[in-house]
């Protein structure tokens, strides 16, 4: 019957449709792993944290290790995973600064001498997680997300938060829900609960 025809034809095509899928897939996985493997040839001498390339730091006498155990200690991993690499530049922006790329590549850069040692470690650390933060806002947060947490009406935690965008909020708190938790709960208890929660 034709019916019964049409019905053995449309599941053929499924089936089919199942295998292109499939083999689509493991390619694309295929090609992931080999873009991966060329990436980190490119990247050049570094250490890396779970597969993160983290290099340059050795200019600002700043052990690559050091950073490593910092992110690991700190960092859940499902959050690194977006981060392509964190490199250390020479600059004269600033004391200490940072900037996640579009290609989530975090670059770190510094003035060395310009200020103590203990400063610029504590600032190294924070720029390090804001950084990190900014990535997740833009890889792990859905819209719906952004809109909750942007929405939340409390004081802003931080001076950078104060004035800058949605992106710069999400990174501030994260980075204040990293290092100083209580911190956060005491001056925003929603944006505290959101970090928790994710």
């Amino acid at each position: 019957s034709l019916i019964a025809e049409a019905a053995t034809h449309h599941a053929a095509l499924r089936r089919l449709d199942a295998e292109r899928r499939k083999y689509h897939a493991q390619g694309t996985a295929l090609q992931r792993q080999a873009s991966e493997r060329e990436r980190s040839r490119s990247l050049g001498p570094g250490t890396r944290a779970g597969g993160l390339p983290v290099r340059g730091f050795e200019r600002a006498n700043l052990s690559p290790s050091r950073i490593v155990h910092f992110l690991r200690d700190r960092i859940p991993a499902s959050h690194l995973r977006h981060v392509r690499a964190i490199e250390y530049v020479d600059s004269d922006k600033g004391e200490i600064g940072g900037e996640a790329l579009p290609d989530n590549t975090i670059r770190i850069y510094r003035r060395v001498g310009r200020a103590p040692d203990d400063v610029l470690t504590h600032l190294l650390g924070w720029t390090l997680v804001h950084e990190v933060g900014e990535i997740v806002f833009a890889s792990e947060l859905a819209g719906l997300d952004r809109v909750r947490f942007s929405a939340v009406p409390e004081r802003l935690p931080t001076d950078i938060a104060r004035e800058g965008p949605a992106r710069d909020v999400f990174a501030e708190s994260y980075a204040l829900y990293v290092l100083d938790p209580q911190e956060l709960r005491r001056t925003s208890p929603e944006r505290f609960r959101f970090m928790h929660t994710q």
